[in-house]
């Protein structure tokens, strides 16, 4: 969401997703995830792509310990990285819907309200869609 309305990046824009999650990555191949939670995430993921009209081509593992990862590891440890540019800060509390869409993927929320897929299809395509 961030690529397609922040950096305002075309439709058919072709986006590698590198990570050191292979979990997560094969999720992301792969199409297919087990839990609840992942379920909604995985909608959710998947109406981001029909909105922004993004390409996703087949992510690619990086191990965690290497140079590449070192910056984004940091960020997701809320490790300060050197060199970033804090221009590039999105503020995504600042987005209508997104804290919300966050809330309704967690891993913490019911499992049992994430299983009617059509009403959670109807929510998060009003969530992405306030972001589109």
């Amino acid at each position: 969401m961030v690529i397609s309305k922040v950096l305002k990046v075309p439709r058919g824009t072709r986006i590698l997703w590198k990570g050191d999650n292979k979990a997560a990555l094969s999720w992301v191949n792969d199409n297919k995830a087990r839990s609840a939670s992942a379920q909604a995430s995985f909608i959710a993921y998947s109406w981001i792509l029909v909105r922004s009209g993004l390409v996703l081509v087949p992510a690619r593992h990086v191990p965690g310990a290497s140079a590449e990862m070192k910056d984004l590891d940091d960020l997701s440890r809320e490790r300060t990285v050197a060199g970033l540019d804090p221009d590039l800060n999105v503020e995504l509390a600042a987005y209508d819907g997104v804290n919300e869409l966050f809330a309704l993927c967690s891993p913490l929320r019911d499992s049992t309200v994430l299983k009617d897929h059509a009403i959670l299809l109807e929510n998060i395509s009003i969530l992405v869609n306030r972001f589109f």
